[in-house]
């Protein structure tokens, strides 16, 4: 991705937002939108930060500043299969700001530990004997 118009247009994609909901999180005017996703013009700070905001990314990653580029996305090679659940969970999840995603993860890894747990609990002595080797 090498030019603004690019990565904005990636991060709207990824959090599943359109000019519309830019303009309405941002409070930024429709014609400017569509200039800065036409590549006609960038944005200045203040408004640089405003949509990183609405897109919950780091203003470095609008930017193109490297080290904050996102992982180069999937080939089909590595790709998993998701259900129409999973997809729409994810969509969700990509409409959250920095800190409702860092929210979910908070609880996706507490419910995993309690799961971990509660089978740790229901491994005899000797499965637990067995899985120590």
């Amino acid at each position: 991705m090498t030019t603004f118009s690019d990565r904005l247009r990636y991060f709207m994609e990824q959090k599943g937002l359109k000019q519309a909901d830019l303009v309405e999180r941002t409070k930024i005017n429709k014609s400017s939108i569509s200039e800065y996703l036409s590549g006609n013009y960038e944005p200045k700070q203040r408004n640089i930060y405003k949509l990183a905001v609405a897109l919950g990314i780091k203003p470095s990653q609008l930017m193109g500043v490297e080290e904050d580029q996102p992982a180069a996305p999937a080939t089909t090679a590595n790709a998993m299969e998701l259900s129409e659940r999973e997809i729409l969970l994810i969509k969700k999840y990509r409409q959250l700001d920095a800190d409702g995603q860092e929210d979910v993860e908070d609880f996706v890894s507490m419910k995993l530990a309690k799961a971990q747990r509660k089978a740790e609990e229901a491994m005899t002595a000797e499965e637990k004997e067995e899985a120590l080797g």
